[in-house]
């Protein structure tokens, strides 16, 4: 069982996503409690599921969540039921976002962070443009499921680092060319800037191409572009396989009446006594209720507020969306009859956190995907409009009086200048309807600023003001502003059309294609084996696995740049001759790589840098370790618990966990210029301790071997 919800300031449901066990669990609930009749309760058919009984059922917990945030600064981080679920809670924006489910915390925890990072991604503060915007719902229920199912297939969304493909120089070249060519395209866009060009094969990095003064794209999001793109490619093969089915639909039809229809693929679970799903793989048995069920709303109806939808008889669960209506705040994607797709995203830069960028995407040939990134000429807008959002928010939490009444004071100057810039800004934009929009909602800003100084919001921060005491007038006016800034900064930087600059947009990407095109097959089957067909003059993953004998697994991150190096894990029965049928990884499964890091991670995130641990077949190891920008090994300060309190989860996705650990790790020093290493080892069970270290130093002094310097540039081979 697994669901996300999303609990506005007045507990309303805001978006909820959820698989069918939480469907039954819910309705079973709400029986029990009078909510329902016991006779609607069908439990051979449960599609339904009413919003209102959701929040119902909720209500108390979240009101409970909210006093003790606000009134007691104590809030919870997860509630344990005597039923084996839990509950856990995180906050963003003043919206509450919780998880459900029966598996562990952490593995809960990620999910919910995960939600919160895509949900920046594609609305930043305005969450209310979940409810309001099926569009941004439809996008965030498709995001949330290919990183469910890539975290559960990719090794690379696993330990959340890039994978590059690697190939020769000349495919490199020819690729960093190609990429160049088509930002030289896009040069003359009006509205857009165009930043990267990138090419994805199947969830790898291909090449990079980033224009002059661009601000570098940080790993978290070439992996949530990369995110798009995969989510992408299953709408356009479940559209495909509809468009097949419906056309078999009619012949059948126009053959034979009484012939049964056929419907969308069907999936396949095996069940066990008490009817909860089982994924058994040699010997280890995983619960598979949140691998598999969750559905974008293409496949699954929505339930909204206003309809009620029953699913197709071929489905196993639910993806439920609450929302009403659309709001038509732009800024929405768009795809045309030539594959062509756009999204507004808000990238991380240099500049401000939340940067609108327009990402066209078309995928070129099965697996090999264009990405382009234009930045929206509107950063400035977002930086000050964000900046005066932060300091509003900070003073309606009352954080103005920690330091006297100063602190306050530079909050209220520090939102003064911000609307003088944004004004200044907001009239140097094209006269249109987004400069109509802007205009008129930035003078209900100012309204509402005023409407603030009005309220006793200087003698309050006079007083040395704190969250225990704030007036209601201050407290109402605040509020309101911190609305109109919202609505000020979705008008500025989410209403991008998505066809801006269309024309030269398909004219880059026929650029890409023909260049391309003698490259694609190639690309499809190397992506497949990355590290087990050799293309390059360094060695091949199987001649290097030779000289280490035991060696069956191992992943070796470099966490100054995230990047990726593991030989791929081919599925039982591909066919290779590395997966035939004496070699010991056959026996080596996703499950027991998967098991290996969440285990280490598990321990990482007590301090442990470093341990080792066997099961009856194999034996493993991991290894974090630190290095100055010379390679000479750094020696970590000891970590106690007050200096691991409060480090996000580990990964990239949500947060730098690596960065945020080398800060702890070694106070006093810029974190940027700490160099940390991951590796994960399996060996064969009789394999010695001496023999795994002896092992670990060889790979971590000689893996550029096989996947080339990881510092080296492709933009270099021009």
């Amino acid at each position: 069982m697994l669901a996300v919800l999303i609990f506005d300031q007045l507990n309303d449901v805001v978006y909820l996503r959820c698989d069918h066990k939480f469907v039954r669990h819910v309705r079973l609930m709400a029986a029990s409690q009078g909510l329902l009749d016991q006779a609607e309760v069908d439990l051979d058919e449960v599609v339904q599921l009413d919003p209102n009984i959701v929040v119902q059922l909720f209500s108390p917990l979240v009101t409970s969540q909210r006093i003790m945030a606000t009134q007691f600064n104590n809030p919870y981080t997860s509630v344990s039921c005597q039923d084996g679920t839990t509950i856990v809670f995180q906050e963003y924006a003043g919206y509450l976002f919780v998880g459900v489910g029966n598996q562990e915390e952490s593995h809960l925890q990620r999910v919910v962070s995960i939600t919160i990072r895509v949900v920046q991604l594609i609305v930043g503060p305005c969450v209310t443009m979940l409810k309001r915007s099926e569009e941004k719902s439809v996008l965030l229920d498709s995001l949330l499921e290919a990183w469910q199912r890539l975290y559960a297939q990719e090794q690379s969304y696993l330990v959340e680092a890039v994978e590059r493909l690697v190939v020769n120089a000349e495919l490199s070249a020819a690729s960093i060319k190609a990429l160049a060519a088509v930002v030289d395209t896009l040069r003359p866009a009006q509205d857009l800037t165009p930043r990267h060009a990138l090419f994805f094969v199947r969830n790898k990095l291909l090449a990079l191409y980033s224009s002059r003064n661009a601000s570098e794209l940080t790993a978290s999001d070439l992996l949530f572009l990369n995110l798009l793109v995969a989510s992408s490619q299953v709408k356009d093969r479940q559209s495909y396989t509809d468009t097949n089915t419906n056309t078999n639909n009619t012949k059948d039809d126009d053959d034979d009446d009484d012939d049964d229809k056929t419907s969308g693929p069907t999936q396949t679970v095996e069940e066990d006594g008490d009817g909860e799903e089982k994924h058994r793989d040699d010997g280890i048995e995983i619960d598979g209720s949140d691998s598999g069920e969750f559905f974008s709303i293409p496949n699954t109806p929505a339930l909204t507020r206003n309809t009620m939808h029953k699913q197709d008889g071929n489905g196993v669960g639910v993806g439920v969306s609450v929302g009403v209506g659309d709001d038509g705040g732009g800024g929405g994607g768009g795809g045309d009859s030539c594959g062509l797709m756009g999204q507004v995203l808000l990238l991380k830069t240099e500049t401000c956190r939340l940067t609108p960028h327009l990402v066209h995407l078309h995928t070129l040939s099965e697996g090999l995907a264009l990405v382009i990134v234009s930045e929206v000429n509107r950063t400035q807008l977002s930086v000050q409009l964000m900046a005066m959002l932060t300091c509003a928010e900070e003073l309606a939490e009352g954080n103005s009086g920690g330091g006297g009444s100063s602190r306050g004071r530079v909050l209220l100057e520090a939102c003064d200048t911000a609307l003088k810039k944004t004004h200044d800004l907001a009239r140097r934009l094209p006269k249109g309807r987004v400069y109509d929009r802007v205009e008129k909602t930035l003078q209900q800003v100012q309204y509402r600023w005023e409407g603030v100084k009005r309220s006793g919001i200087e003698e309050w921060v006079k007083s040395g003001g704190c969250s225990e005491d704030v007036p209601s007038r201050v407290d109402a006016s605040l509020t309101s502003l911190i609305e109109s800034i919202r609505s000020s900064w979705r008008a500025a930087c989410l209403m991008v059309a998505p066809n801006s600059g269309v024309a030269l947009v398909e004219a880059a990407v026929a650029t890409a294609t023909t260049r391309m095109a003698d490259y694609c097959h190639f690309l499809e089957v190397k992506a497949l084996r990355n590290m087990t067909l050799g293309c390059r003059s360094a060695l091949s993953i199987s001649k290097y696995l030779e000289d280490f004998p035991g060696l069956v697994h191992f992943l070796y991150v470099d966490r100054s740049g995230h990047q990726l190096t593991a030989p791929t894990l081919l599925p039982v029965g591909s066919g290779g001759e590395e997966d035939g049928p004496a070699t010991p990884t056959r026996a080596l499964t996703l499950a027991r790589v998967w098991s290996m890091v969440e285990f280490a991670r598990s321990h990482l995130s007590k301090g442990h840098l470093s341990l080792m641990w066997k099961d009856t077949t194999f034996s493993y190891a991991y290894f974090l370790w630190f290095e100055d920008g010379s390679s000479n090994p750094m020696k970590p300060e000891p970590l106690d618990e007050m200096a691991l309190d409060g480090l996000p989860l580990p990964g990239i996705l949500c947060q730098d966990f690596y960065r945020a650990l080398a800060a702890r790790a070694f106070p006093g020093m810029d974190p940027s210029r700490v160099r940390a290493y991951e590796l994960f080892c399996v060996h064969l069970g009789l394999a010695t301790s001496p023999c795994v270290l002896e092992h670990t130093r060889r790979l971590a002094a000689t893996i550029w071997e096989v996947a080339g310097p990881l510092e080296a540039n492709p933009a270099d081979l021009l």
